[in-house]
């Protein structure tokens, strides 16, 4: 069962074809949006801050506590479902759990979110629900840090999980005062560098792959298992049908380009 199957959205979306003309939603580029194969036109067209509007007008319409209008939640769901599973797919520790029940888990997660959005702040609509989505899926099967979910282990201190420094796996969460995860932080700096051309969709889905299967990896004697490793590469290779050098000479040409763009501040937090 897909993550659509599970929310149920068919009825839904099929009532939102009506609605679209009534709710007022423009893209810069497109004018307009009055159906909703214009919705999901401008969600594929023009920059990150076009699209964006889009979805923050969906996320503001189908908030519970705004329009409350379930049929634009549905809409906008349906365009988060691609990011939610490309995010899901690449979590090592999901491999044992059943396709249906990781779905119909993500499935009430997105729906809660999209209803849910604060519309009002300037965080980025997309990369902020979908990370939220992956967080608390995670959480529920058990592979997230407990930090996340459960604020007892606050000042929680773990024993026989110490690195070479004797550093405690869990530490004060400071997190907890910042609203935006690291992953979130770097959805925003790899969306910026992804609209200015720096980097390509297919390299920012590369570095969250080789991220993923090298955090995945309890040992990293020497870097060997990081972004630039030979088992990360080749790992992620295979996933993606390409050769582990491939994935080392793109991933080596993206970050030197990412670190050139932040050596000359040209990538601005946005």
């Amino acid at each position: 069962m897909s993550i659509e199957k599970a929310m149920g959205l068919g009825e839904r979306l099929a009532a939102a074809e009506a609605l679209v003309p009534e709710w007022g939603l423009r893209h810069r580029l497109l004018g307009e949006l009055t159906s909703l194969e214009d919705v999901f036109q401008a969600a594929r067209t023009g920059t990150n801050r076009d699209r964006d509007v889009v979805l923050r007008d969906l996320a503001r319409l189908g908030n519970k506590d705004a329009g409350d209008c379930e049929e634009a939640a549905a809409v906008l769901c349906k365009l988060l479902i691609p990011g939610v599973v490309s995010k899901l797919m690449c979590q090592r520790g999901f491999r044992s759990i059943r396709l249906e029940e990781l779905n119909r888990e993500a499935a009430f997660n997105l729906w809660v979110e999209c209803r849910s959005f604060p519309w009002e702040s300037d965080l980025l609509v997309a990369s902020h629900i979908v990370w939220r989505v992956r967080r608390l899926t995670l959480a529920t099967f058990g592979v997230a840090d407990p930090r996340r979910t459960d604020r007892s282990w606050a000042n929680t201190v773990t024993f026989g999980h110490f690195s070479e420094r004797a550093t405690p796996l869990w530490t004060s969460p400071a997190e907890w005062d910042d609203p935006e995860s690291a992953a979130e932080e770097l959805d925003r700096y790899l969306a910026a560098a992804q609209e200015q051309g720096l980097v390509s969709a297919d390299d920012v889905e590369l570095l969250y792959a080789l991220a993923v299967e090298a955090d995945g990896f309890e040992t990293r004697a020497s870097g060997a298992q990081g972004l630039m490793g030979v088992q990360v590469s080749e790992a992620v290779g295979r996933r993606l049908g390409l050769a582990g050098r491939t994935v080392r000479r793109r991933t080596r040409r993206s970050l030197a380009v990412l670190s050139d763009a932040s050596t000359r501040r040209r990538i601005l937090a946005s």
